[in-house]
């Protein structure tokens, strides 16, 4: 550090000792200190270690300011305010709520100084923070998502599925030389055929209820659940024939009783957590698909598979509507699922909280940046006791943090947010411990 830096840091800061305000030197120590914590979590986080960056572009800070916040042992939250303006509490306690501005009061009593909290100019409470959720839109791709559409394709009116059959089709890997891309193409083609084989074959009439399921497992292989409206057994030989007219698998079939019709829906509707990590229901390698044009071909990606089909009037509960047949917009290019899911991911639900934790008001906003660089922001406040992990992707967060990553044109509906708003840090801290979930609301 530059010798006029480290002078200026020397000249003494703020601190609370015994409920008075004394100043004290900021030690070289301290400042060294503060050094290798900031490296370790750089290298914690994976973020870029350069630290001048970090402060005029991230948080806005000087060296200053951010050396001596980060050696004062006793921080809560950050003592600079959005204009850059420090905000110190002056009280009895070594250890305040929230910082805020102070103002003695003579006439109280001479020797006592009482706290005065004010809104700061971006109109929050110092010392409150705001709970961040992630949300995801109905989907296929993560298992909440798979929830969701479930829950509207339930609202149209399923009809009852007792004494239907269940029929799962597989995929052989060794069919496909290990490769699930390649597995899945030539399943996702052979469907069709083996549906209507089934029904020139006798297996089911036409005109019946049906619908099928796409599904990965755990390994990044698909598979097909199949709901058939066939009440009657099948026989040893049709089983047979099941497993021919597919023939690029394993197969199985059951019959769905009256106590188990609800289930086996839900079964055929579940989220697989994929193996790699990625908290998604859809492999890496569906994601990163995509298939450049060529002469004559549109490109191809996995961003509108179709993932579930139903016969015609297959909902009980849908109107009846005639659909006329529109043309396909040529104009319309493709992107990769990864990027697709990237953009949803912006999506965040802001809630404002009451003093206990409990739920005021929330908005659904869209992030400036993606989400994974809304997470480092947000991993090096809680490495600074500047924000609070409640589970995945649940979060309290700083209001400076958050008003610095929400889209500009959107940054208005934060204000009644903050208004009502009365969630701290120190509340936050406590809900944590106690595991309380605030996913809900």
């Amino acid at each position: 550090m530059p010798a006029e830096r480290l002078n200026r840091l020397e000249a003494g800061r703020p601190s609370l000792e015994n409920g008075a305000l004394r100043l004290r030197p900021v030690r070289a120590d301290e400042i060294e200190d503060a050094r290798k914590r900031y490296a370790e979590a750089c290298a914690r986080f994976g973020f870029d270690s350069c630290f001048p960056t970090f402060c005029r572009e991230v948080r806005g800070w000087s060296w200053d300011d951010l050396f001596g916040w980060m050696a004062e042992p006793s921080r809560t939250a950050s003592p600079i305010s959005p204009d850059g303006r420090r905000m110190y509490t002056l009280t009895r306690s070594a250890q305040p709520d929230s910082p805020g501005r102070e103002r003695p009061e003579r006439s109280r009593g001479a020797g006592r100084v009482l706290r005065q909290s004010a809104p700061a100019p971006g109109g929050f409470l110092p010392g409150s923070a705001l709970h961040v959720r992630q949300q995801f839109p109905p989907s296929w791709f993560t298992p909440a998502g798979v929830a969701k559409k479930r829950r509207l394709l339930e609202a149209k009116g399923l009809p009852s599925f007792k004494g239907w059959r269940f029929i799962t089709l597989t995929l052989a890997r060794d069919n496909f030389g290990g490769c699930p891309l390649t597995g899945f193409l030539e399943g996702r083609e052979k469907l069709r055929r083996f549906m209507e084989s089934a029904r020139r074959l006798g297996l089911w009439k036409r005109g019946v209820k049906w619908a099928w399921k796409l599904e990965f497992q755990r390994d990044g292989w698909a598979h097909w659940h199949l709901l058939i409206d066939r009440k009657a057994k099948f026989s040893i030989a049709e089983m047979e024939t099941v497993d021919r007219i597919w023939g690029l698998g394993r197969t199985n079939c059951r019959r769905i009783s009256k106590s188990e019709f609800g289930y086996q829906f839900k079964y055929a509707f579940k989220g697989v957590y994929q193996d790699d990590g990625s908290g998604l229901a859809v492999p890496q390698w569906f994601l990163s698909y995509y298939e450049a044009s060529s002469k004559g071909k549109r490109p191809l990606a996995f961003s509108r598979c179709r993932f579930w089909q139903t016969s015609k009037d297959f909902y009980t509960g849908a109107r009846a509507k005639v659909d006329e047949r529109k043309a396909k917009n040529s104009s319309l290019v493709p992107r990769p699922l990864s990027e697709v899911l990237e953009d949803q991911g912006r999506s965040v639900v802001i809630c404002a909280r009451d003093h206990s934790g409990r739920y005021v008001e929330g908005k659904t906003l869209r992030l400036a940046v993606d989400f994974k660089d809304f997470l480092r922001l947000f991993l090096w406040d809680v490495e600074n006791r500047a924000g609070v992990v409640l589970s995945v992707r649940s979060f309290v967060v700083a209001p400076d943090t958050l008003d610095r990553t929400i889209n500009q044109h959107e940054k208005w509906q934060l204000q009644p947010l903050h208004q009502r708003n009365r969630l701290t840090l120190r509340t936050a801290n406590r809900i944590r411990h106690e595991r309380r979930n605030l996913e809900t609301c």
